[in-house]
């Protein structure tokens, strides 16, 4: 449940609101089976920018106290590092605008990784979506925190904020999760269709690994960890790619390279369908 409110006075009012709003639907933070009726809630700040200090810090007590992810789009843009850093920039004016602008608010001259650091967001269980603008410096704080880190191509495609620095956050031991943003910024929801943005603007980045993104590292960074790959003891919900023309030597390539994403189908351990993936 995304969380917006960026004057500090209104954060007990929004935060109040936003539990209410889901009340019911938290269940077990280790339990995946939606189709079984069984579903999990967060509250996920949406940014930096966007959030009050004092809302952010009530989020991530809550999602601590209940065990729950806490996910926030960080180093998406050069505006919002400019806003960060000194306070300018079209979303102060956006704020001004609307009559939500904090006085009180303080920028943070080493950006909004080192910003929300202060705040004490960055922990195991956070998950920090685009990292566009992340400096080497920024990953190697995110990678020492535990953070996990979810990459959204497309998205930033299409709203032309930039390219996430993938092959660094690998280097410096980054979990990386790939995402779609959601339907805002992009022409679906599928993830291998993501996946498959990725392997062509980012040929260093090995395809396996990418794989591993858009299966293990997600269930991991969600903190799913009896799904995401093939073993046992984990859930038999498995993604079936066809494979057309009799030839496959390496799956994680032909999966990248050949698989029409409108064709995979999610299936069951006992092979039943459960429908487009």
């Amino acid at each position: 449940h995304e969380v917006i409110g960026f004057r500090g006075e209104d954060a007990d009012e929004i935060f109040s609101r936003c539990l209410k709003n889901t009340g019911g639907l938290t269940d077990s933070p280790l339990s995946p089976h939606v189709e079984d009726g069984w579903l999990r809630s967060t509250l996920a700040p949406h940014g930096p920018h966007s959030v009050s200090p004092r809302l952010l810090q009530k989020v991530l007590a809550h999602n601590e106290s209940t065990g729950g992810i806490s996910t926030i789009h960080l180093a998406e843009s050069y505006e919002e590092d400019l806003f960060i850093r000194g306070g300018n920039g079209p979303f102060r004016g956006f704020l001004v605008k609307r009559g939500v602008w904090d006085p009180s608010w303080r920028s943070c001259p080493d950006g909004p990784v080192s910003y929300i650091d202060g705040l004490g967001f960055l922990r195991p269980g956070t998950i920090c979506v685009h990292l566009v603008h992340a400096s080497e410096e920024d990953l190697q704080l995110l990678a020492r925190r535990g953070v996990a880190a979810c990459v959204c191509p497309r998205s930033n495609k299409r709203t032309r904020v930039g390219q996430a620095p993938v092959e660094a956050m690998l280097k410096v031991g980054l979990r990386v999760a790939l995402g779609t943003d959601s339907l805002a910024s992009n022409d679906d929801l599928n993830v291998l269709a993501e996946a498959q943005h990725l392997h062509g603007e980012s040929p260093g980045v090995p395809p396996q690994e990418i794989v591993r993104m858009l299966s293990l590292n997600g269930a991991l960074a969600l903190r799913w960890p009896q799904m995401g790959s093939i073993a046992d003891g984990k859930v038999g919900r498995l993604a079936l790619a066809p494979v057309s023309d009799g030839s496959c030597r390496d799956p994680y390539e032909y999966l990248l390279e050949r698989v029409d994403p409108r064709e995979v189908k999610a299936v069951d351990a006992s092979g039943e369908g459960k429908g487009p993936f």
